[in-house]
């Protein structure tokens, strides 16, 4: 399942969250993350671990993960607390 969600994910832009897309996020290849909004870019690190989309904004932090749920070209994460949110790839 780790494979996939990297297949799935790597190289692609996600736009949303689904009810109000105000944000893109593009998960590259070398691992970086771009988080983008009107307000700016932010820059992260991302990676897929014991089959969870995990990432951090910088070194020091501890990486987020969440389980992924995919019907593309939707993909949903679920945190930890349980809230999901659905992103569309852009294609």
């Amino acid at each position: 399942m780790g494979a996939e969600i990297t297949k799935l994910l790597t190289g692609h832009t996600l736009v949303g969250p689904t009810d109000e897309p105000t944000a893109a996020q593009t998960c590259q290849a070398d691992g970086i993350l771009v988080y983008e909004t009107s307000g700016g870019k932010k820059l992260g690190r991302w990676k897929v671990a014991s089959d969870k989309f995990c990432f951090a904004w910088d070194e020091k932090s501890e990486p987020k993960c969440a389980d992924v749920i995919a019907d593309p070209p939707v993909v949903g994460f679920i945190d930890a607390d349980g809230a999901t949110s659905l992103w569309l790839i852009k294609q």
